[in-house]
């Protein structure tokens, strides 16, 4: 089957799930209801589920892809960069620093920012948590800088290494918190998709949008890279401008995902893995496969989430974590059989 073909199959399920989708939820969707979303908007008038599909489901459910492509986007990049298949979002510290900065704004804002009488808006979470992934990630790129040169050896150290440091500061925060504050911090960092809603995905498509256009056009540098640093600068690509560009398009991408959804665990990660074993390691193929996969399991994992213990929600990470460890450790399993037989 050729690449083409497969990458056309992935589309197909993800409008087939898509579709489907739209009748998963708290309050009942038929097809007629569907038939509306082209006929008319929502008004004061308009039925409950007339009402629950244009305005709640429908950008819910576009949000679901977009953050999934993103974050398997960011996957498949930064696994390129640092030739590491283990290598995905967090690896330089983006949702660790984000997570951070948002749980200091949940902790304080009902506390001492109060004192202040200061008006916590809409967006000071989403602000916190982006701010907070770009400081991250350049500090972190910052400290891979040797002669003027990142060092992807660096850099992982460095990412693992203000990893912890957020944790630690994050759990200072959560130790700190009340009840009603911890709540939301355990909720929040173990991600949501019920945040989403049109003007959330508008703000968002500003971030993601680099990363949709900009990982497609390195396709051919990427494949170059896996040969290394010096073959690849050999072959003409300018190895120290790709390693900026990818991390601040990667940055920017993951960085609004997490401010608006919290962390999403497993999919970054998980998404490339398998469309490799699919499709292969052509980077022409891997990375337009890589980002309708990304949206297919997040917009499936969503839609777990909404549904299996209705009328509450699950954390989505609870699903992502379900659906991608299990196929995780298989793949290691696949790498270590690999490994005996070349040896």
């Amino acid at each position: 089957m050729s690449p083409h073909v497969q990458i056309v199959l992935l589309f197909v399920g993800l409008v087939a799930t898509t579709i489907a989708s739209f009748f998963f939820g708290g309050v009942s969707i038929n097809w007629s209801d569907l038939a509306s979303l082209f006929s008319s908007t929502p008004d004061h008038q308009a039925s409950i589920q007339q009402y629950v599909l244009l305005s709640v489901r429908s950008p819910r459910i576009l949000g679901s892809i977009v953050v999934g492509a993103t974050l398997a986007g960011g996957g498949i990049a930064l696994q390129s960069l640092f030739r590491n298949p283990l290598a995905d979002p967090s690896i330089i510290g983006i949702s660790s620093g984000a997570s951070a900065f948002a749980v200091f704004i949940i902790s304080m804002g009902a506390t001492s920012l109060a004192l202040f009488g200061l008006q916590v808006g809409y967006y000071t979470l989403p602000v916190a948590a982006f701010i907070g992934a770009l400081i991250t990630a350049i500090i972190a790129y910052r400290m891979s800088l040797n002669n003027g040169r990142a060092d992807m050896s660096i850099l992982l150290l460095s990412g693992i290494a203000l990893q912890f440091m957020a944790a630690a500061l994050t759990s200072l925060m959560i130790f700190t918190s009340n009840d009603q504050e911890l709540r939301n911090v355990t909720f929040w960092m173990m991600g949501s998709m019920s945040n989403i809603t049109w003007t959330n995905i508008t703000i968002l498509a500003l971030f993601v949008m680099p990363g949709f256009i900009y990982y497609p056009r390195i396709a051919g540098k990427l494949n170059k890279i896996q040969l290394g640093e010096d073959q690849a600068y050999s072959m003409g690509v300018d190895t120290q401008s790709l390693k900026r560009k990818v991390i601040l398009v990667t940055t920017l991408g993951i960085g609004a995902t997490v401010a608006f959804c919290g962390v999403v665990s497993f999919i970054g990660l998980v998404a490339p893995h398998i469309m490799r074993l699919w499709i292969g390691h052509n980077h022409r193929y891997l990375i337009p496969a890589s980002l309708i996969f990304g949206g297919f399991l997040n917009l499936v994992a969503d839609t777990l989430a909404r549904t299996i213990v209705l009328p509450q929600e699950l954390p989505i990470s609870i699903i992502t974590a379900i659906i991608g460890a299990p196929v995780f450790v298989t793949l290691i399993i696949r790498e270590r059989k690999k490994l005996a037989l070349a040896q």
